[in-house]
């Protein structure tokens, strides 16, 4: 899936587009950026979560950087914005 798609979170735990368990991903929210992966809860609910890497704090300066190099409206909204983790960037997350 292309870098910076918007992944919409559905109420059932549903995605839009539909996303794998444990895709990388950015989360912008409140003027910040930070990475995961998107996950799902093997129970009944479909719960989605996010997974935030031990080397988050190290990876987040540069999640903004890239957020307000290519789409720099997500970080003005009023809501949290889910989007595909770009290649780069997620091949250096640490779980």
């Amino acid at each position: 899936m292309e870098a910076y798609t918007v992944i919409e979170v559905k109420a059932d735990g549903s995605t839009v587009p539909q996303v794998e368990s444990e895709t990388e991903i950015l989360l912008v929210q409140d003027g910040t950026v930070s990475v995961g992966m998107l996950c799902y809860d093997d129970d009944d609910y479909k719960d989605v979560y996010i997974d935030h890497p031990e080397n988050e704090r190290e990876l987040n300066p540069e999640a903004i950087r890239l957020v307000k190099e290519h789409c720099p409206q997500h970080l003005a909204t009023k809501t949290s914005v889910v989007l595909i983790c770009p290649e780069e960037l997620a091949a250096r997350m640490q779980f």
